[in-house]
Order: C-alpha cells, then structure tokens, then sequence
C-alpha cells in the first residue's frame, strides 16, 4: 500500500511539473486554470489538483486519458465559484457526464469534444456566473470540533489517509460560535481573506479564505461570532510549520 501511495506521489509531482511549465510558459496567470495531457492517467489528476490548487491559487481543471477510452478529468475549486455550476453552464455535448460539489467534482468529456474547445467552454461559463453571488453551500461536514482539537495529532492522522481525491475528498470539519480575533486581506488587491481565532491555550490560529474577500470580509469583524467550516492543513511560511484552516464556508452570527 506504502509503495503504491508513494508511486501516486510521484505521478501527481511529475503532472504538477508538467502543468506549471504550461501555465508558466504562458505568460499570465488566467482565472480558470485548465490543462491536460493524453498521457497523464485519470486517477492520479485530483491529486494533482490539489497539489495545484495550493501553488497557484486558482480553480483548477485537469484532464488525461491514460489507457482510458475517454478523457477524464478533476476539477478543484478555491471558492470563488460552485464547480458544479459552472459545469452546468457548459453546453450539453461538452461531457459525457459530471457530477461533485461545489469545490471538488469530477468530469468525463465527449468523445468529440476538443480540449482546446473545452478550455475555451471553461472560460466562458465562468464569464457568465462570476458576476452572480455565489453562497457556498456546506451540506455536510464530517466532524465538529474545537480549535484545540486542530492539532498535529489530528494531522498525523489525516495523513493516514492521502492521498484525497475525488473519490477520497479531503475532511471538512464544523467550528461553532468562534470569536475572530483579527482580520486580514491579502494578495493583489487584497481579494483573499484570513481570519485569526485565539485557543483556550492563548495561541492563535488562521483560517485563510482564497478569493473570499468580496464574499465575507465587509461582514466580519474583530470580535464578530462564526460558524466555520473548514479543512486542516499543515503550512510552511519561512521556513516555519504552522497549522492553519482553510475555509470553505462560514456563517456569521448575528
């Protein structure tokens, strides 16, 4: 089993490579990230997802055929639209099917269907919805927890069952009635959005939001109450780990 999840680790980091020298080469960095290889295999991709997700921090679409008929793709969302959605926006003979929520899902193109067009179809949904509100709606979460309990135990443990993909999606976990201890924007233009919370211990912890800025931050203040959902994951920031939250929902409190 070890052998086979590092052999995935290997693939996943030969397909970011792959990607990265694409978008890189492309001169600017575009909304809607959408590459693909015929050789890449289908079950390695929403790793690689991920993998791209967090480098670039953009929504992410990636296909491959591998020894597939068809072509197969993951997608990765990072907030800014409902996945789903956007698949839904594309004309019918796009896909030969689709199906996720709203920050991961999964696709299988028609046989027919060009990627070239496929990038293209991408880039004009999102066109048509990136103007609309979009609520992020959690329909499950698969723990409540405190921050006390984001911890590096639960880290280790998490770790026992990477790779996530879309038919392993990474845990979302339920915080209740948190007080924000401080605000902040960041990135061009201040778009993405981190929130710091005080444990019981006196330690802060962050939760960072990409592209959530218009959609929370107007909304929140230092002191404000919430109800967070959100993944955990371990970060390295000058060299040092620290373990944040990602968001991927909150409602706040009145």
């Amino acid at each position: 089993m070890e052998e086979k999840n590092n052999e995935r680790k290997t693939l996943a980091e030969e397909i970011l490579n792959s990607a990265s020298k694409i978008i890189d080469e492309a001169g600017r960095l575009p909304e809607m990230i959408v590459v693909g290889n015929d050789s890449w295999p289908p079950g390695i991709l929403g790793f690689a997802c991920n993998k791209i997700l967090d480098k670039y921090a953009r929504t992410v679409f990636l296909w491959g055929r591998g020894e597939s008929k068809f072509r197969k793709g993951s997608a990765r969302g990072n907030g800014q639209v409902n996945l789903v959605k956007l698949m839904a926006k594309m004309p019918e003979d796009v896909f030969l099917e689709f199906g996720g929520h709203s920050m991961a899902a999964g696709f299988t193109l028609r046989e027919k269907t060009k990627t070239e067009d496929f990038e293209k179809e991408v880039q004009k949904a999102f066109e048509k919805i990136k103007k609309e509100k979009v609520e992020l709606e959690v329909l499950w979460f698969d723990k409540e927890l405190s921050l006390g309990e984001a911890n590096q135990d639960l880290i280790s443990l998490l770790e026992k069952f990477r790779p996530f993909g879309m038919n392993n999606p990474k845990p979302i976990f339920f915080f209740s009635g948190l007080e924000v201890f401080d605000v902040r924007e960041f990135g061009n233009g201040g778009i993405h959005l981190e929130l710091k919370f005080r444990k019981d211990n006196g330690r802060l912890i962050s939760a960072i939001g990409f592209f959530m800025q218009n959609n929370f931050a107007s909304k929140i203040k230092k002191g404000s109450r919430i109800d967070l959902a959100a993944s955990i994951e371990k970060s390295n920031f000058k060299g040092y780990d620290e373990i944040r939250l990602r968001i991927v929902d909150i409602k706040v409190k009145p």
